[in-house]
């Protein structure tokens, strides 16, 4: 025996759908929530001192508008992090400052004049755990952000500045993959 199909009601007198339940401004509240926690993360991200080090293990991340999307993109992926993960990361960045410096003691008396400093300390800093696997996150996180982001506002992938490619959707001049008839990542080609 099966059950009868389930069918619509009539809408009953005074009764109103989920989404007329919801605050106007529901929405708005949260991107400003959700803006503000990626703000406080930009902060700790700074002040844990990152992005010197990013820019001593990879020169693409010495220029200012690639190291602010990094920034930007490591503070919103650790913000959208759950709590307790969220919790480690921002202990660890709490205690990074202090490694910077047992790292390298000498380091801020030498001078601006050395360069080799932030990859020395990186260096030293991979051999310390806690410390090692958050320069590692951190480092995969900035460069995704600063070579594959786009801005607020912009087209995903594409460079501030560059001419606007073509629009979302749009199909792609790229030679179709050389995938074995058969496969499952395979398009079919006609019917069989």
């Amino acid at each position: 025996m099966s059950a009868p199909a389930a069918r619509p009601g009539a809408p009953v007198e005074g009764f109103r759908t989920a989404p007329e339940h919801r605050h106007p401004r529901g929405r708005e509240r949260r991107v400003r929530g959700r803006e503000r926690r990626v703000r406080v993360w930009e902060r700790r991200v700074c002040s844990a001192g990152l992005p010197p080090l990013w820019a001593g293990r990879c020169t693409v991340l010495s220029e200012p508008a690639r190291r602010a999307a990094a920034v930007r993109h490591t503070a919103a992926t650790l913000a959208a992090l759950p709590g307790p993960y969220r919790l480690v990361f921002a202990l660890l960045m709490r205690v990074f400052p202090a490694a910077v410096v047992l790292a390298d003691p000498t380091g801020p008396f030498r001078g601006a004049a050395d360069r080799t400093r932030p990859r020395r300390v990186a260096d030293r800093l991979s051999a310390v755990p806690g410390c090692a696997e958050l320069l590692r996150v951190s480092l995969a996180l900035a460069l995704h952000g600063a070579l594959d982001g786009a801005p607020d506002g912009a087209v995903y992938g594409q460079l501030p500045g560059a001419p606007p490619g073509p629009p979302p959707g749009a199909a792609e001049d790229r030679a179709p993959l050389d995938l074995p008839r058969g496969s499952a990542a395979a398009p079919r080609r006609g019917p069989r």
